[in-house]
């Protein structure tokens, strides 16, 4: 081992050049995190998010489901986000595709099982069976 270590490295001045390894986890995605929004009677949406917003709007993105699930324009859509004085929702860490996938999805549940209710309650009141 030795003798093969000083040939694969090479000094050249202040430089050595060489082979090497390195080994990290990395977890794309994630599950488990909570979606929350309310329907105001004025019929606007105001999101609840715990993502902090680290530039890359990805606090918005991930919610922009909730328009297209419940088919109301973006300009309906109020995301509060950040502050956990607000009693937001438990989040994954802001990380780029850590975020995305779990806060998408998150948001995506939670806009399914609100239509689902929302359909649910419609017939309720109508005598539907």
């Amino acid at each position: 081992m030795a003798g093969e270590k000083g040939q694969l490295r090479k000094r050249v001045g202040t430089k050595v050049r060489g082979i090497g390894t390195a080994v990290s986890g990395y977890i794309a995605g994630s599950a488990g995190f909570d979606g929350l929004f309310v329907i105001k009677p004025d019929g606007r949406i105001s999101v609840q998010s715990g993502i902090g917003n680290l530039g890359t709007h990805s606090v918005m993105d991930v919610h922009r489901v909730v328009a297209e699930v419940l088919d109301v324009p973006w300009e309906k859509i109020d995301i509060e986000w950040g502050d956990t004085s607000k009693h937001l929702p438990w989040t994954c860490i802001s990380g780029g595709s850590q975020t995305i996938h779990g806060m998408t999805r998150a948001a995506h549940a939670a806009r399914w099982m609100a239509k689902r209710n929302c359909r649910n309650r419609r017939e309720d009141t109508r005598g539907a069976s």
